[in-house]
This record gives C-alpha cells, sequence and structure tokens, in this order.
C-alpha cells in the first residue's frame, strides 16, 4: 500500500525483528488472563449471563427479565452460557474463554489485514500498532472485560482495516470478507447507535472510490443482511421488547432530567484524549503516513464519539471503542512523527521544544493509556479485595447457598456478581433499582407532567417488584441500610414504604423478618 513514507529516508531504520513484540505480548495475555481468573466478573456481565440463561430457560424481556437494551446482548451471550453446560464449568469461566478466544481470533484478522496494508520496510510501524490493536482488545477494558464496547471492538475493528484496504484496490479474498463481514454485523447491532462509525467510513471509501457500487462489496452486504436477519429475530424471538420500550423511552427520560449525565460526559478523560487527537490529525495532516489508515481510524473514533454522547447515560465504559481507536490514530501519528525526525530537515533543533514535544507524545502513546488502564484494573483488584463484598459473599453463601434471594438497592453490585460467588440466585426481574433515585427526583420539578410520569412509572415498577416476590418466594431480602444513600441525591427514602403502597406487598412482607446487618446492607429472612 502506498504511502508518505515512501518519500522519507528509510537508511536509518534498522531492519525490525518482531521476536521480542512477541515475546512482550504472549506475557501480557498471560498476565491479563490471570489477573482476570483472579477478579470478580463486572456487574453488567453477570447480569447478562443471568439474564441470557433465562431467556434460553423461555423466559422473556417482560416478566423475567428487564433489560434495556436490545436482545443482541442475549444473542452474543447464549454461546458462553452453552458453553458452560457442556463442559461443566461455571458460566464466568466459560465467559471469560470466550471472549479471550473472541478477542484472540479478532486480533488474528487484525494481523494477516495490517501484514499486507504495512510496507516490508516499515515493519516497526506494522509491530508499533499490532502492539496497539493488542492492547486495545485485550488489557484495555481491565474491569469491563467483556462488557458489550468491549465485544463490540473486538468485532468490527478487522472490518474497519478491510475498509483501509478497499480503498486502495487491494487484493481481497472472498472468505476474509465474508467472515470480515459478518463479524462486524453482530458488533454493529449490539447498540444501534454504534452504526454512526459505520456510516462515516462507508462515506469514506465511497468519496475515495467514487463509484456507488463501491458500497455493495461483500462485507457492507452482510453487515446490511445481519442486520435484517436481526430485526426479524427480535420479532420472531423476543417480541416482548416492543412492549418495553415506551417503558425505555420514559426511563432514559428520567435520566435526562439530570444534570450529572452532562457532568460526566464533559469531564470523562477519555473524551478528552479522543479530542486531543483529532487536533494531532489535523495538525497533522500533510504528513500522515497512511493516510487512508489514519483517516478511517478517525472516522471511527468520531462515530463512537457520537454514540457516546447520543446515550442518555454517560458511563465510563461506554468510551472504549471511542478510546481503542483513538490510541490506534495516535501511534500511526507519532510513528509518523518518528519517521519525520529522521529526516534532518524536519529535526526540532531547539532543546527546550524537543522536550516539550517529546513529552506530550510520551503522554499520548504510552502515559495516558498506561494511566486508563492502570484505573480499569486497580478497580478489579480493589473490588476484589473489598471487605464488605467478601462479608457479603460469605454470608450469601452461609445461607442462601442454593436458595432464591432478591436486593432492594440501587447499586446493582450488591447483586451481581455476588450471587454467581455464593451460589445464591436472585429472583428479580431487575438487575437494580437503578431507576428509583430518578423517580424520586422528578417530584422536585414541580410540572404535571414530570408527576405524571412519576405515577406510571412507580405504579409499574411496584407491581413488577411485587409479582416478582409472590412468584419467587426469595428466602432473604437484603436492603440499604443507609436512607437517602448514592443516587437519591440525600432525598430521604424508605423501600418497604414505598412498595407498600401496594397491598399485595403489605401482605407478603408480614412473612418476613429482620436478621442482622453487614456494613450498609439489612438482611431480612422470610418465616414460614
Amino acid at each position: 500500500m502506498a504511502s508518505n513514507a515512501d518519500s522519507l529516508d528509510h537508511s536509518q531504520l534498522k531492519p525490525f525483528s518482531g521476536f521480542w513484540v512477541w515475546l512482550f505480548l504472549s506475557c501480557l495475555l498471560g498476565l491479563e488472563i490471570l489477573l482476570q481468573s483472579q477478579s470478580l466478573i463486572g456487574i453488567d456481565m453477570s447480569w447478562l449471563l443471568h439474564a441470557t440463561r433465562r431467556f434460553l430457560d423461555g423466559g422473556n424481556y417482560w416478566s423475567d427479565f428487564f433489560e434495556i437494551n436490545p436482545p443482541m446482548v442475549l444473542y452474543i451471550n447464549v454461546a458462553p452460557v452453552l458453553l458452560a453446560g457442556f463442559l461443566k464449568i461455571s458460566t464466568i469461566n466459560a465467559f471469560r474463554i470466550y471472549v479471550f478466544s473472541l478477542a484472540l481470533i479478532s486480533f488474528c484478522v487484525c494481523r494477516r489485514l495490517l501484514s499486507q496494508m504495512i510496507s516490508p520496510r516499515d515493519s516497526w510501524i506494522y509491530f508499533l500498532l499490532l502492539t496497539a490493536i493488542f492492547i486495545d482488545m485485550i488489557v484495555l477494558p481491565g474491569y469491563h472485560f467483556g462488557q458489550r464496547e468491549h465485544i463490540a471492538t473486538l468485532l468490527v475493528l478487522p472490518y474497519f482495516l478491510l475498509a483501509v484496504m478497499r480503498t486502495s484496490q487491494s487484493i481481497i479474498k472472498t472468505h476474509d470478507a465474508i467472515g470480515v463481514g459478518m463479524m462486524a454485523g453482530v458488533g454493529f447491532m449490539i447498540k444501534p447507535h454504534f452504526l454512526f462509525a459505520f456510516l462515516l467510513v462507508e462515506l469514506y471509501v465511497w468519496f475515495r472510490a467514487k463509484s456507488f457500487w463501491s458500497l455493495f462489496r461483500y462485507e457492507s452486504v452482510l453487515v446490511g443482511l445481519v442486520a435484517v436477519f436481526y430485526v426479524f429475530s427480535v420479532f420472531w424471538l423476543t417480541p416482548e421488547y416492543f412492549k418495553l420500550i415506551p417503558y425505555i423511552r420514559d426511563f432514559f427520560s428520567l435520566f435526562l432530567f439530570s444534570s450529572r449525565s452532562w457532568a460526566v460526559m464533559l469531564t470523562e478523560e477519555k473524551m478528552i484524549y479522543f479530542l486531543l487527537a483529532a487536533m494531532l490529525f489535523f495538525l497533522m495532516r500533510k504528513t500522515i503516513l497512511y493516510r487512508d489508515v489514519a483517516v478511517i481510524l478517525l472516522l471511527a473514533a468520531l462515530g463512537f464519539f457520537l454514540s457516546y454522547i447520543v446515550e442518555p447515560l454517560y458511563l465510563p465504559y461506554h468510551t472504549i471503542p471511542m478510546f481503542a481507536f483513538s490510541i490506534l490514530l495516535v501511534t500511526l501519528l507519532f510513528a509518523g512523527f518518528v519517521m519525520r525526525q529522521l529526516s534532518p530537515q524536519k529535526v526540532i533543533k531547539k532543546r527546550f521544544w524537543k522536550v516539550w514535544v517529546w513529552s506530550f507524545w510520551l503522554m499520548m502513546i504510552a502515559g495516558f493509556p498506561a494511566y486508563a488502564i492502570y484505573q480499569d484494573h486497580a478497580v478489579m483488584v480493589l473490588q476484589k479485595q473489598s471487605v464488605r463484598e467478601n462479608q457479603l459473599i460469605q454470608f450469601m453463601k452461609s445461607v442462601a447457598n442454593g436458595k432464591k434471594i432478591t436486593v432492594f438497592s440501587t447499586d446493582a453490585q450488591n447483586t451481581y456478581p455476588l450471587v454467581d460467588y455464593a451460589g445464591a440466585e436472585s429472583i428479580s426481574r431487575f438487575e437494580t433499582f437503578w431507576v428509583l433515585p430518578y423517580m424520586a427526583n422528578l417530584s422536585l420539578l414541580h410540572t404535571s407532567s414530570a408527576e405524571n410520569l412519576r405515577h406510571q412509572q412507580e405504579n409499574f415498577f411496584i407491581k413488577a417488584v411485587t409479582e416478582d416476590m409472590e412468584k419467587g418466594q426469595p428466602a432473604y431480602v437484603f436492603m440499604d441500610a443507609i436512607v437517602g444513600w448514592g443516587l437519591f441525591d440525600d432525598i430521604p427514602f424508605d423501600y418497604i414504604k414505598f412498595f407498600e403502597q401496594s397491598a399485595q406487598f403489605r401482605e407478603i412482607w408480614k412473612k418476613y423478618r429482620y436478621v442482622t446487618q453487614i456494613d450498609d446492607m439489612k438482611i431480612y429472612k422470610r418465616i414460614e
């Protein structure tokens, strides 16, 4: 593939051996497998595996699990749930095997494509990008390993590399295009707004080819076919999801009332990193190496940036795809910067500026990503070492192993993944009571529309929890002990008083007695 690198002097570059790179990547893989195996699985991943199990057992979105994400999040978790049953291992171990396998398969596909994109004399750039891809896929997610955004990144990254090859009219084998297209189709469908990245890159491919028919490639057509089959599957396998949409719309409107969402988004350091990467691209646009690669990486990052800002909830793991592609873009720009410095007329001669420029590049290429990786891995370690969570797990294991429980809490980590390690079963259709604080906040708006929305959602929520209690008859109920804790913003709130608006719940609750308290969790036992 032709690039601006062709006009640079390569005489100062020694042949680069990949042995040390492969050794380094192998050590990283071993370390990450060790860290993941010694850590608790993430909250959302645990919940979605439970929801998928209920789905495979004949459950539905409405009465067995209340999940706002479209059904693709269930479909992608079918494999590890079935694998766990086949191998007679825990679902968590099966899930980790599954995600590591996906990551390594995707990495091998990317390696194959990258080797055709980068000139052999730029072997050090090839290995630099390959290392960045590996880190994106294996190391970057940390605590969020296996999150929907992580899985999407694994599945769509080869598609964007293939798009680069299309812009240069490289020879692409049909089976490669088909495999990459099917992977990307699933990846983009995990969340519909991931299609922003797909559309931006497709527009660029069309612009470069200057042909309408360039949009009808094996891989792009397959993305469309996967989308069509996916929509039909929702009507066929999970029609209850459409019944859930009005409630999801209303729940999202609750989050839109919160100023926290914007505050989180505007202070998210990974978004700042993306903006810095985009700035570097435009500053270096005339001297970029492998320009098509850089443009497509920028458009992919921009597409996932748009995906991030259109979501009502700004959660850290939502930035994973944007951050991953930003790292790849910065890596390529850094390679171009180094190559330019090998040309005598381009060398930064003043020591003051040389120190500042190299310091900035080191921050972008290593410092910032390393800090983000450290943060996400620190969460893993701290959660595993948490005295509170270990006490809850041990208590659950001692009194509720093999029994049904439910948790009244706005924090999902009080349920998942604790039930996995304690051998208990949560009977609630909700991952957590995450929507309750925003219902309470609606009362502060003092408008008739907000009051009507609050009453409507409260009635639904009380009825659903009461039905779960009646149907599941949990042996134990775990409940937040601190009034006004967490997301309630110091609004006084009493779970029992709230749910006892239902006469049926009042009758059910008469069967429960207070047992003990562990840290900030009260525990009640069912008395027959």
